[in-house]
């Protein structure tokens, strides 16, 4: 099984890819965008404004 450390620039997170997954490397990036929205604004909205502030 094939793995990759991956750690942001602040290298407070830290992503594993598999390599044996095609989409390994884009859903580990859709997911940091996700994370990195909900850090932005917080607790507390309704889903489709997490929705909005992904699509920008």
């Amino acid at each position: 099984m094939n793995q990759k450390n991956h750690s942001s620039d602040n290298g407070a997170d830290k992503q594993i890819i598999k390599e044996e997954y095609k989409y390994s490397e884009l859903t580990s990036r859709i997911i940091k965008c996700a994370m990195t929205v909900h850090k932005t604004l917080g607790n507390g909205f309704q889903e489709v404004i997490y929705q909005r502030a992904l699509e920008i």
